[in-house]
């Protein structure tokens, strides 16, 4: 008798295990496919934000080739009154090779300063950061450097933040806030 009643407690315990496995199995399958709906929601978004990162980085450009382009008819006045450089020919966006790179130049050209050729490389950003502007020193060292000239390096910008400001002018780099570009 005791045998049965612990057959029968021992088949009683089984299908309840039995049960639970099969609702976990259940469940199992549901995560399978909610997670198999998460990755794919996850891609779309991932293409959304692709999409969004295109547009910010064309906005961004625009921006940025707006400030150059305005840059390269004012900021010889300035230049002149501010800093005594006469600019020779045209200050222009050019691509120049350094090392096995091609670098994108956002203000190059030449000038006299003092009666010394001095080579004008600069930079135009909406708000320079100390990791760019150390950057574009640089790189504008290197090609003044190749080119055999003295630097003159010189920012545009939209914002120089005070602690911006002062890291320039620490760096002895040249910088005009973009509203003095305006006639």
């Amino acid at each position: 008798r005791r045998t049965e009643a612990r057959v029968e407690e021992l088949a009683e315990a089984q299908r309840r295990t039995d049960e639970r496995l099969n609702s976990l199995a259940l469940k199992v399958e549901q995560l399978a496919e909610a997670q198999k709906k998460t990755e794919e929601e996850i891609r779309i978004l991932v293409k959304r934000v692709d999409a969004i990162e295109e547009r910010l980085e064309g906005i961004s450009h625009s921006v940025g080739y707006s400030l150059e382009n305005r840059t390269y008819t004012r900021l010889p006045r300035l230049l002149r009154e501010r800093y005594g450089v006469e600019v020779e020919g045209k200050l222009v966006r050019k691509y120049v090779a350094v090392g096995n790179k091609q670098i994108q130049v956002n203000i190059y050209g030449y000038g006299k300063k003092d009666g010394r050729k001095v080579l004008i490389l600069g930079e135009c950003k909406v708000r320079p950061s100390k990791k760019e502007i150390r950057r574009f020193e640089k790189y504008a060292g290197k090609i003044a450097e190749q080119e055999e000239f003295e630097l003159f390096p010189v920012m545009v910008a939209h914002d120089f933040p005070p602690e911006i400001e002062e890291f320039v002018k620490h760096m002895n780099i040249a910088h005009f806030w973009s509203y003095e570009l305006e006639e």
